[in-house]
């Protein structure tokens, strides 16, 4: 049976980890992953793990109305959200700058210093998780970009004749 399962979740897949023991190869090596991973909510593979931190990322940017943030505010954003590894990610503690920048590489995503009003810390760009965000990670519904909601009443102040409203 899969660690970090309780007897009664144990009890509701021990039919289905039957077959796939039955059906053999990767089946029940899969299938323990996924009784794990909706059993108790953490996917065991770091491309699930990948894909959750830029889906909290994600919804830190959009619900704090953000095109840009620093490091050390993002790691504390992501470390109060309850539920979720990063208050524990490196071996009980909680995730650090270095290892956000790891867990980030592969996607391309990299941090650089950003102007936060009279500074200028490392940290992120909402712009640099474009390409993440739209190959990993479903459409949020109803999410509109900070920056394209701007660019949108930008655009709506210019008349046809690319005259600006006052």
């Amino acid at each position: 049976m899969p660690e970090g399962l309780n007897d009664r979740q144990v009890d509701g897949w021990i039919p289905l980890l039957a077959i796939a023991e039955a059906i053999g190869g990767k089946c029940a090596e899969a299938a323990r992953k996924v009784a794990v991973a909706l059993s108790t909510g953490v996917a065991e593979d770091a491309e699930s793990r990948g894909e959750l931190l830029l889906s909290d990322i994600r919804d830190v940017f959009f619900r704090r109305e953000l095109t840009r943030i620093s490091t050390e505010d993002l790691l504390e954003a992501l470390v109060a959200r309850e539920g979720r590894p990063w208050a524990e990610a490196a071996g009980g503690r909680p995730l650090t700058s270095t290892r956000l920048a790891a867990l980030l590489k592969p996607f391309g995503v990299r941090p650089n210093s950003v102007r936060i009003g009279g500074s200028t810390p490392k940290g992120y760009k909402l712009e640099a998780f474009a390409d993440a965000f739209r190959r990993y990670l479903p459409a949020a519904e109803g999410t509109v970009a900070p920056a394209a909601t701007a660019a949108t009443s930008a655009a709506r102040r210019v008349k046809k004749d690319g005259s600006k409203h006052a």
